[in-house]
């Protein structure tokens, strides 16, 4: 029988070490302390939804600075994420549930803590930017880096009428903002809060890496990963280099080119 054959053999228990390996990997960051930029530990349940991506908010800020680079009426945005496990309570209703909040803020709620950062030190984030009002600040706050990202997709597109997509989908329309959307226009201190319903929000298949992505430079991955991030996508196939790996796999068990 074909699936008896000593090469399909070799290719399962392959396959199946492969698989067996990315889950104990999998195991071993779901056990592990949560890291964070401020403090050592925390809770090894927590934040389950995001486990892999909690990160900081310098990578997302540079994010904003891509994705807007033109608007001559930038932005003004400050990014924190959840300092502790009561704050994620707070807001997303849970210790291990993912949320982002987005909320106006104004002079006398714009004082920082230590998981706050409003980009002052870049003259396309200050607050003089914003014409009309330019006391304004828009905070997204979330669990992760990942809900970051989210959180600014959800803004552009739903506060903003913003489309962001990639180049084969019909691209992005980012018409120029001479005033930026407020959240509560009314100014009684509502905000938005956005859970995620499923852990793991997961994108491609394997055919996407040889039909599409083959042909990608850096430039276009990087916007792919951007539209990825503003589409709250957390959980995404990585399949290139995997070639490389059955080679010398095979190489090591005595296989040649040739066979």
């Amino acid at each position: 029988m074909l699936w008896l054959h000593p090469d399909w053999l070799l290719l399962t228990w392959i396959t199946i070490s492969i698989w067996l390996l990315s889950r104990c990997e999998a195991l071993d960051h779901w056990q592990q302390p949560y890291p964070h930029h401020g403090s050592s530990t925390r809770r090894t349940n927590l934040f389950s939804s995001s486990r892999l991506s909690f990160g900081n908010v310098t990578a997302v800020y540079e994010l904003v600075d891509r994705v807007l680079s033109s608007q001559t009426n930038p932005l003004p945005i400050r990014l924190s994420i959840f300092e502790n496990p009561d704050e994620n309570e707070k807001v997303c209703g849970s210790h291990n549930v993912s949320c982002f909040q987005l909320q106006d803020l104004y002079p006398e709620q714009q004082g920082s803590t230590n998981n706050d950062s409003l980009r002052n030190n870049h003259s396309n984030h200050t607050n003089d930017s914003n014409k009309n009002d330019p006391s304004w600040v828009l905070h997204v706050s979330g669990t992760s880096a990942s809900e970051l990202g989210a959180g600014i997709g959800w803004y552009l597109r739903h506060y903003c009428n913003m489309t962001l997509g990639w180049p084969r989908g019909g691209g992005s329309f980012l018409p120029p903002m001479s005033r930026w959307p407020r959240i509560d226009a009314n100014k009684t201190k509502r905000s938005l809060v956005k859970r995620r319903q499923v852990p793991w929000s997961y994108l491609m298949n394997v055919c996407t890496h040889s039909y599409s992505l083959v042909w990608y430079n850096e430039t276009d991955w990087e916007n792919y990963i951007d539209w990825l991030s503003l589409s709250g996508i957390n959980l995404i196939l990585a399949l290139t280099g995997q070639e490389e790996i059955q080679h010398r796999v095979f190489t090591q068990l005595g296989l040649n080119d040739h066979d």
